[in-house]
């Protein structure tokens, strides 16, 4: 009998459970074989990112390993870029491998990366929020930092939901090593934002709530003003000049991994790939995540880990049904809820109701680690 082969690009919120799910339930099945391929070697939990920034999670609640859950659950993990897609011929082109990798049935998920909108120096000059070891990494320069000056200017570029967050993580970080130190805290903190208002898409309540808190811990924001350019010591905005920066996080935008589809799929604006409510680009194509973009009743799909996550169930059951012939279901968007931690306490908006207090952030700290656990375990 003829093996059916599924390989899924990506390991994140829709790639992992999905290799997971599909492989426990063809485990008895020889002739369905699953392959996950990702760049990186573990799986990263990135909302959780910011609150490693000033050390309120472990790594070990952040990461897992691919190799060590494809071992447990029965799936192949290849460690590798991908680097062209022809689902004509159903082959995979990878940078360490000569020989095409053959698929049935193919899911695309392999997130997004950092868009920094081709602004001169801000990929040479800007620390990103992607991994563990970007956290390692501004927290040494952070130290250095505090090492030689007497008054560091950081600034982040991006008011979305991980600038808010990381603006906060710094800051309460950077208090902590200050007081390790017995040294004054007299650090700057600038929050620059392209578009009108912080948060866009967010509920007033939030956006309002946040710039209180933003103007109580004494940050500058800067809204309707893009950075045009980026050097080692400055950010220079599109009408406010040169922003003086010791540290420059860059939390502005995604965009698609740059991925080559043979032939190209449909793309909206963005040019994130069109996927219909099945999340499917063809019969035998899946796609979810921060790669794909679909809307459901005319509005466009939020990008975030909790709605890849809710895809990932889609897509697994729709593989499943293909396999066996069975109609395919349709995805629906639900949000359990949007939190947003700022500084000690954090907004929930769940529904039409915004809630803001310190014990939402100790719930926050459970749901996140119950999903981490229920990825990766």
């Amino acid at each position: 009998m003829k093996t059916t082969h599924v390989v899924i690009i990506g390991g994140g919120f829709v790639g992992l459970p999905v290799a997971k799910k599909l492989a426990s339930h063809f485990r008895m099945h020889a002739n369905v074989h699953i392959t996950l391929i990702d760049a990186k070697s573990y799986f990263t939990f990135l909302p959780r990112l910011t609150d490693a920034i000033h050390n309120e999670v472990k790594e070990k609640y952040i990461n897992a390993s691919y190799a060590h859950l494809a071992k447990k659950y029965g799936f192949t993990f290849i460690c590798d870029t991908v680097l062209n897609i022809n689902t004509t011929q159903k082959k995979i082109t990878r940078a360490a491998s000569p020989t095409p990798l053959e698929f049935d049935y193919l899911v695309y998920s392999p997130g997004s990366i950092t868009n920094f909108y081709e602004t001169p120096g801000a990929k040479e000059f800007s620390y990103t929020l992607k991994s563990w070891n970007d956290v390692q990494r501004i927290h040494k320069n952070i130290d250095i930092l505090l090492s030689i000056s007497a008054s560091p200017s950081f600034v982040v570029v991006g008011a979305g939901p991980t600038g808010i967050e990381a603006i906060f993580s710094l800051q309460k970080y950077i208090l902590q090593r200050c007081s390790e130190k017995k040294i004054p805290s007299t650090a700057t903190y600038t929050l620059i934002q392209a578009a009108t208002q912080i948060l866009p898409g967010f509920h007033e309540k939030i956006v309002r709530g946040t710039m209180i808190e933003l103007e109580k811990k004494g940050m500058r924001v800067i809204t309707a003003d893009p950075a045009i350019l980026v050097e080692k010591s400055f950010v220079e905005l599109k009408h406010s000049g040169r922003i003086p920066s010791d540290f420059i996080l860059w939390t502005a935008g995604i965009k698609r991994q740059a991925i080559d589809i043979n032939p190209p799929p449909n793309e909206d604006r963005g040019h994130f790939f069109l996927i219909d409510s099945h999340l499917d680009m063809n019969a035998y194509t899946f796609a979810g995540g921060d790669a794909a973009s679909c809307d459901e009743k005319k509005i466009v799909i939020p990008k975030n880990a909790q709605t890849a996550y809710k895809m990932s169930r889609t897509i697994s059951e729709n593989i499943i049904r293909s396999i066996a012939g069975a109609p395919l279901v349709p995805f629906h968007y639900s949000s359990r809820g949007i939190f947003l931690p700022i500084a000690d306490t954090c907004f929930l908006h769940i529904g039409p109701f915004v809630f803001k207090s310190k014990i939402i952030k100790w719930l926050r700290d459970i749901v996140y680690t119950q999903i981490f656990l229920e990825i990766t375990r």
